[in-house]
């Protein structure tokens, strides 16, 4: 844990976690456009703190700090964004944050 630094997060933050804020933004005018607009998060195992706990799961020997930390940023960004969208409303307002 010690050989991770600052640095080594903010790289791996700045493109998983920005990176998909950016994304997002720079779509939203098509988006919202959209008759049918869809939004699609490939989420990971990586990202859930019930894996990470777990001893005897399949990542157990992953020894990695900042990848991992960075899934579980946008998994909650994700939620986040999804909740504060109703399912169902107008794709006006952003109804094409999905949660899947």
């Amino acid at each position: 844990m010690a050989e991770t630094t600052a640095a080594d997060m903010g790289r791996v933050f700045e493109t998983s976690v920005l990176g998909s804020v950016r994304v997002l933004r720079a779509f939203a005018a098509l988006l919202d456009s959209s008759a049918a607009p869809v939004v699609v998060n490939a989420p990971s195992g990586l990202g859930s703190l019930g894996h990470a706990s777990d001893t005897e799961g399949p990542y157990a020997d992953l020894n990695m700090r900042a990848y991992p930390a960075s899934k579980a940023s946008l998994n909650m960004r994700k939620v986040q964004w999804a909740q504060g969208v109703p399912p169902l409303a107008d794709h006006r307002r952003r109804s094409w944050i999905h949660r899947h």
